[in-house]
């Protein structure tokens, strides 16, 4: 499928926003010396307790680690495969801002901050482009608990806004190819948006794990034409 189309199905994903942009254009890193000593990075027991609620744990926060992750378009018609790794890097105001950091094809999605706040999970940025604030998970998240969610981005892929509403439906066994996860999390969301100035609806299902964050995460696009896009992210 075109890059475009991509950008558009990642930026609505549950809890993985970014975007693929050529890999080319992927900014080098510099390996000049410098003489700014960096910071110490916060342990995990300084967060304060007041942080340490379900979307927390929901997320993936008690424990954050490397992943393998997979995204398969349209039933394979593309796949990326990759790592993820979650790591805590400041701690802000009562906020902690944990940073979300891919290698391998996943590497041209960029990294994201999420801010760890006392009502809930936020996208705070993004380095492939301007983000808006958006409530990625709220602080008492459980079965039943609805919200909804705006997002905008601009990129040099393209222009994307979206409006949302998700809802915990459930707890059930979720097989991904990393194996067998029990008690998982449901959440069932449906979306409008525009991309590019054409509309498009959304409809998201997300699996999340205590202790694991979400395990695997599917999307369908639908254009004003009928024509469809599909992607999902699995833990592998």
């Amino acid at each position: 499928m075109r890059t475009k189309a991509l950008l558009a199905l990642l930026v609505c994903s549950l809890g993985l926003i970014g975007c693929n942009q050529d890999a080319r254009k992927t900014p080098e890193a510099n390996n000049e010396p410098t003489n700014e000593t960096e910071a110490p990075k916060p342990s995990l027991s300084e967060v304060p307790a007041d942080l340490k609620h379900a979307a927390y744990e929901y997320y993936g926060l008690t424990s954050p680690k490397q992943v393998d992750m997979e995204i398969t378009v349209d039933g394979g018609a593309r796949v990326l495969t990759g790592t993820q790794t979650v790591e805590l890097v400041s701690l802000e105001g009562g906020n902690a801002v944990f940073r979300i950091e891919r290698t391998g094809q996943l590497a041209t999605l960029g990294s994201m901050d999420i801010s760890v706040e006392k009502d809930g999970l936020y996208a705070k940025s993004a380095s492939i482009g301007q983000i808006t604030r958006s409530l990625e998970l709220p602080a008492d998240l459980a079965v039943g608990k609805e919200w909804t969610s705006e997002l905008s981005l601009e990129s040099s892929g393209g222009e994307m806004k979206q409006k949302s509403t998700m809802k915990a439906v459930r707890t059930e066994t979720v097989k991904t190819k990393a194996g067998e996860f029990k008690d998982a999390l449901r959440v069932e969301g449906t979306g409008t948006g525009t991309f590019n100035g054409q509309a498009m609806t959304m409809k998201m299902t997300g699996w999340y794990v205590k202790g694991e964050g979400p395990v695997r995460l599917e999307t369908e696009m639908t254009k004003p034409d009928g024509s469809k896009t599909t992607q999902a992210i699995e833990r592998t």
